[in-house]
C-alpha cells in the first residue's frame, strides 16, 4: 500500500512524517497555483499595456494628418452601456448628434501564452439584426486594412470615404480602450490553465482559428 502523493511504501514512515509530506506536498501545489496564476496576470497587464501603446501611437498617426486632425476636433464617437453608437460633431458652432443603425454587441482582446500578437475581436448587431463580427489584428490597424475588414462585415458610417475612415479608426480607439483581454489556448486539444489540464474542443474559441481570420 502506498501513500496518496507521495509513492512511499506505507510502512517506510511513520504517522507524523506522513503528515509532514501531505502537507508539504499541498504547499507546494498552492504555491505553483499562485506563481502561474500571477505569471497570467502579468502577462495580462503587459498585454493592455501594450494594447496602450499602441493605441497612443495609432491616434498620434491620425493626428499627423492635419486635414484628419481638423475632423478629429470636431467629430467624436459615443458607445453606451448598450453598445449603441453615436457620432457627435460640431457643425457651424453647434454640436449635432447620430445614432447609427447598428451597435456593438461584445468586445475583446485575444492572445495566447505562446503568442505575442493580440487580435481584437469585436461583435456587431446590424439593422436586420444579423450578428457579425470584426477580427483585426492590432499591429495591422491601417487604413486600408480597417476599411477592408469593415467592409467584409458590412458595418458603414455612411459617409466619404474619407471621413468614412476616421470614424471607423475612432470607433476602434474606443473599443480598444474598453475591450477585456482574454487569454486563450492556442489550439485544440489539451492545455494547462494554472496546473490544472483541461481540453479545447472543435468549436471551443482558441488562438488559432481566431488567428485565421484576422
Amino acid at each position: 500500500m502506498y501513500i496518496p502523493q507521495t509513492g512511499w511504501p506505507q510502512m517506510m514512515v511513520d504517522p507524523m512524517q506522513q503528515m509532514y509530506w501531505q502537507e508539504s506536498y499541498r504547499a507546494n501545489c498552492e504555491l505553483a497555483v499562485a506563481m502561474t496564476k500571477a505569471d497570467i496576470e502579468l502577462r495580462k497587464k503587459s498585454l493592455e499595456a501594450q494594447i496602450r501603446e499602441n493605441e497612443h501611437e495609432r491616434m498620434e498617426k491620425i493626428r499627423s494628418d492635419v486635414r484628419s486632425a481638423r475632423e478629429l476636433q470636431k467629430t467624436e464617437v459615443f458607445i453606451d452601456l448598450e453598445g449603441n453608437l453615436e457620432i457627435r460633431k460640431e457643425m457651424f458652432g453647434v454640436d449635432r448628434s447620430d445614432h447609427l443603425k447598428f451597435r456593438v454587441l461584445e468586445c475583446c482582446v485575444v492572445d495566447c501564452q505562446v503568442v505575442n500578437r493580440p487580435i481584437l475581436m469585436a461583435s456587431f448587431v446590424l439593422t436586420d439584426k444579423v450578428q457579425k463580427t470584426l477580427i483585426i489584428r492590432i499591429d495591422d490597424m491601417d487604413d486600408r486594412n480597417v476599411n477592408k475588414k469593415f467592409n467584409q462585415i458590412g458595418v458603414r458610417f455612411g459617409f466619404s470615404r474619407e471621413k468614412e475612415t476616421l470614424l471607423r479608426q475612432l470607433l476602434l480607439g474606443k473599443l480598444l480602450r474598453t475591450a477585456e483581454v482574454r487569454l486563450l489556448p492556442f489550439s485544440f486539444g489539451w492545455y494547462r490553465e494554472d496546473t490544472i489540464w483541461k481540453f479545447c474542443f472543435p468549436g471551443d474559441l482558441c488562438y488559432k482559428e481566431v488567428e485565421k481570420n484576422a
